[in-house]
């Protein structure tokens, strides 16, 4: 099973944003709505045991 993540965004500059440890992809909700969708695609990743991910294995 693969990494849960968030994707927002549909530009074809690539950014992928890391949380912090016990903070999954809602720790950027707030901003969100701050981003420039046009110019990039802004990728949440939830690390395992977070968000997501809470049920991977590993």
């Amino acid at each position: 099973m693969a990494l849960g993540y968030n994707t927002v965004g549909s530009g074809a500059t690539k950014v992928i944003w890391a949380h912090s440890w016990l903070a999954g992809h809602e720790a950027y909700g707030c901003m969100m709505p701050f981003l420039d969708i046009e110019q990039f695609t802004w990728v949440f990743p939830d690390f395992r045991g977070y968000g997501w991910s809470k049920g991977l294995a590993g």
